[in-house]
């Protein structure tokens, strides 16, 4: 079953708080990106489906829901988890990918991490478990989590109106790799001066 097919057929039965509901319990192992998911939404809210407006809330809604609980199951029982899920292959390597980023780029790995799958539900929970603040957690994630969204729901809706897959994987790609090299460029210039104030 193709995913649009899918999701209207979510639709029919749960309204919007299906969207919501999918891309928040994506977390716990639903075998679809959330990319696809995004996109695919976007795309059907160019059709008499969906309404744009409430589709874009309710999947941005349970996107933050999702970052969220990941962050609050670090917090309360991130030692037990990390335990058990280190025991599994998949889980013990994007942790493993989780914590380099966190090493290397500090709360801003909050940033660079969302647009890595398989990485980005991590991030949150290992600083959930390190204790970071909530509102130092939500600034950053959720903000960050607005400009993905965002990105990948116009990029559906522009395959709607076109209907053209090569644009749109040109555009989607032109996109994700200079959004992702702002994001790095401005998290170096970052460490660049915070290491000059410790030096100077």
């Amino acid at each position: 079953m193709e995913l649009d097919v899918l999701l209207t057929a979510v639709l029919k039965e749960l309204g919007y708080v299906g969207i919501f509901l999918w891309l928040w319990l994506g977390m716990i192992g639903i075998p679809i990106p959330n990319e696809a998911i995004v996109t695919t939404i976007g795309y059907l809210s160019t059709t008499h489906i969906l309404q744009g407006d409430k589709v874009f809330l309710a999947g941005y809604f349970g996107i933050l829901a999702s970052l969220t609980t990941s962050y609050l199951l670090g917090r309360f029982i991130g030692e037990k988890l990390v335990s058990y899920l280190s025991q599994r292959k998949g889980p013990k390597t994007s942790i493993r990918k989780a914590l380099y980023l966190i090493k290397k780029y500090h709360v801003y790995s909050l940033v660079i991490s969302y647009f890595i799958p398989g990485v980005r539900i991590f991030v949150p929970f290992l600083y959930g478990m390190m204790r970071l603040s909530y509102v130092r957690f939500a600034t950053l994630s959720y903000l960050t989590a607005l400009l993905w969204f965002s990105i990948f729901f116009v990029l559906g809706m522009f395959t709607g109106k076109n209907d053209d897959l090569a644009i749109f994987i040109t555009v989607a790609f032109v996109i994700t790799i200079s959004v992702g090299s702002l994001i790095i460029k401005f998290v170096r210039r970052k460490k660049k001066r915070v290491e000059e104030s410790y030096l100077g």
